[in-house]
C-alpha cells in the first residue's frame, strides 16, 4: 500500500494537487502543470514553485514575456506526460475490450488494451499482434507500460515510426517519408534513439558525480557545525566557571567600594543641598515680587503707576534679584572608587590578553570545502586548525584592538598556494577581498612556506605592523581601527589560528 501510495503522488502537480496535465520542468527541478505556472505568474501570485519557494523564471524574463509564453518556453516532462496516461490506462476498470461485462485479465503492453483470458489467446494468434508482449494486468505498473510504448507515425497512429523529421520535430513511417516529408530533414529514428540514450547516459555520470560531491560537501559542513555546537557547549562552560569566580571577587570589591563612595558623595550631596535651599529662597523671592509687578500693571491708577514702578525697580536692585549668575556649581565627588582606576585597567589588560580572538572562517565558492580540527590548549589559549580544499577568507569576528598581536600559521600547502594577510574596513565576507576599493595593495603581504607564522598588529599610534616568524617585516601609515584582520587563502592547504597575544610595538 505504501509503495502504490508513493506512485499516486510522483503522479500528482505539487501546485493544483491533481494528477499532471503538460508536466513543466522548473529550473528549480520540479515538476508543475503548464497551467499552474500560468496561475503561479499571475501578478497577483508569489511566482515561486509552491514546493521550494524558488523562482520560476527571473524577473527580466517575467516582464518581457506574458504567462503563457513563459509556460511553454519551459520544457515539458514527457517521461511524467507518459507515466500519467499509462496510469490513467491502468486505473480504468478492468473489462476486456472485445468483450462486454468480462474481467479483463491482461492487457497488451503495445496496444495497451485490456484483454479477457478468451482474447489473450485470439491476440496472440493474430498475425498484427502475435509478437506484441501481454502481461497479467495486476503485475504492470505505470513505468513499465509507458516504457512499452511503441513509437507511432504522427501522421499514421496504426503505424511504427521508422524515422524523424526535424524540420517539424515528429516521428514518421516509411511512407510519411516518402510523400509528406520528403524535402524535409529526416534521420533514422534508431539512431537518435541511440544518441539519446547516450547522452542521457553522459548526463546521469555527471548528476551523480556533482551530487556525490555535494553530499560529501555536506556530510562536511554537518561534521563542522556538531564540532562548533560541542565547542560552543565547552567554551560556555568555560567562561561561566571563569565570570561565576571573577563575579564573587568583584562582589567582595563592590561591596568595599559602595561604602567609601557613600562617605565621598555625602559631603557633595550636601554641598549642593545647600546650593538648592538659597536658590530656592531667591526663586521665593523673584516670584513673590513678580506677582506685585503683575498686580501693579494691571490696576494700579496711572499716578500711582509711575510711583509703584519707582519703587519696585528700586527694591529688585537692592536685592540683586536680577542677578544672571544663577549657575549651579556642581562638585566632582572625591570618590574612592579613583584608586582603583589602575587596578581595573590591568585587569582590563590581563582580559585583552587572555581573551582569544574571535575568528570567521569561509571556504571559497564552488566545491570548496573546510573542515576544523580538533582544537589544541596551549599557555597563551586555544589554537584550532582548519583544512580548506580550494581556499577561502578567514577575518575577525570584531576590529582590530590595539597592541593586539593576531597570528595564523600555515601548516600545509601545495606548490601554488598563497596566503595574502591585511585589513579591511569591508565586511570579510566578500568573494575577492582584493577587488574592495579599501584595501590597498601595499596593505597586504604574502606567505607560502610551510611553517611560518603570519601576524598583524595595529599600534598605539593606529599603524599596522606585518609581523612574520615573530618578527617585523613592514609598517604601514594609519590604519582606521575599525578594521578587521583578513588572512585570504589561495589553494589547497592548512592552517592553524594561533591564540592572541599583548605585541610589543616597534619603533
Amino acid at each position: 500500500m505504501a509503495t502504490a501510495s508513493k506512485e499516486v503522488n510522483e503522479i500528482k502537480c505539487g501546485a493544483c494537487k491533481k494528477d499532471f496535465a503538460v508536466p513543466k520542468i522548473l529550473s528549480c527541478g520540479h515538476l508543475i502543470c503548464r497551467k499552474c505556472v500560468i496561475s503561479c505568474l499571475d501578478p497577483s501570485n508569489d511566482a515561486s514553485c509552491p514546493l521550494c519557494r524558488s523562482p520560476i523564471v527571473k524577473v527580466q524574463d517575467q516582464s518581457e514575456k506574458g504567462p503563457a509564453d513563459v509556460a511553454d518556453a519551459l520544457p515539458t516532462e514527457f517521461v511524467m506526460e507518459a507515466l500519467v496516461e499509462s496510469a490513467h490506462v491502468l486505473a480504468k476498470n478492468r473489462i476486456c475490450c472485445a468483450c462486454d461485462d468480462i474481467t479483463a485479465d491482461y492487457i497488451c503492453m503495445q496496444c495497451q488494451d485490456m484483454l479477457c483470458s478468451s482474447c489473450y489467446q485470439i491476440h496472440k494468434k493474430l498475425p498484427g499482434t502475435s509478437s506484441h508482449d501481454v502481461e497479467s494486468v495486476s503485475t504492470v505498473t505505470p513505468e513499465r507500460l509507458a516504457a512499452s510504448r511503441p513509437a507511432l507515425c504522427a501522421d499514421h497512429g496504426d503505424k511504427h515510426a521508422d524515422f524523424l523529421c526535424l524540420d517539424h520535430h515528429l516521428v514518421i513511417c516509411k511512407v510519411c517519408k516518402c510523400t509528406k516529408h520528403k524535402e524535409c530533414f529526416i534521420k533514422d529514428f534508431d539512431d537518435e534513439i541511440e544518441s539519446a540514450e547516450s547522452s542521457l547516459n553522459d548526463l546521469m555520470k555527471i548528476l551523480v558525480q556533482s551530487e556525490r560531491k555535494l553530499e560529501q560537501a555536506i556530510g562536511q559542513l554537518s561534521s563542522c557545525l556538531q564540532e562548533v555546537d560541542r565547542s560552543e557547549e565547552k567554551d560556555v562552560s568555560r567562561v561561566d566557571e571563569v565570570c561565576n569566580h571573577l563575579q564573587i571577587l568583584v562582589e567582595e570589591f563592590r561591596n568595599k567600594l559602595k561604602e567609601k563612595t557613600r562617605c565621598s558623595h555625602y559631603e557633595v550631596r550636601k554641598s549642593l543641598r545647600y546650593q538648592k535651599v538659597a536658590l530656592e529662597k531667591r526663586l521665593e523671592k523673584v516670584t513673590s515680587h513678580k506677582d506685585i509687578v503683575t498686580r501693579a500693571r494691571a490696576v494700579a491708577p496711572r499716578p500711582a503707576l509711575m510711583h509703584a514702578a519707582k519703587a519696585l525697580i528700586d527694591r529688585v536692585n537692592s536685592l540683586d534679584l536680577l542677578d544672571d549668575n544663577v549657575d549651579v556649581v556642581s562638585a566632582t565627588p572625591s570618590t574612592s572608587a579613583t584608586y582603583c582606576e589602575d587596578v581595573v585597567s590591568q585587569i582590563e589588560e590581563q582580559l585583552d590578553m587572555s581573551e582569544e580572538e574571535g575568528f570567521v572562517s569561509q571556504a571559497s565558492a564552488g566545491n570548496s570545502t573546510l573542515w576544523r580540527s580538533n582544537s589544541t590548549r596551549t599557555e597563551h589559549g586555544e589554537e584550532y586548525g582548519l583544512f580548506f580544499s580550494k581556499g577561502g577568507v578567514i577575518a575577525s569576528y570584531g576590529h582590530l584592538k590595539p597592541n593586539i598581536l593576531y597570528q595564523l600559521r600555515l601548516d600545509e600547502v601545495d606548490n601554488k598556494g598563497r596566503i595574502y594577510y591585511g585589513v579591511t574596513q569591508s565586511h570579510p565576507f566578500i568573494r575577492d577581498l582584493r577587488k574592495v576599493k579599501d584595501v590597498r595593495l601595499h596593505e597586504w603581504q604574502e606567505l607560502y612556506t610551510e611553517g611560518s607564522v603570519a601576524g598583524l598588529m595595529l599600534t598605539s599610534k593606529n599603524n599596522l605592523q606585518f609581523y612574520l616568524n615573530g618578527g617585523v617585516i613592514g609598517t604601514e601609515a594609519v590604519v582606521s581601527t575599525e578594521s578587521y584582520v583578513v588572512f585570504k587563502l589561495h589553494s589547497r592547504m592548512k592552517v592553524t589560528i594561533l591564540p592572541a597575544v599583548k605585541g610589543i610595538e616597534y619603533k
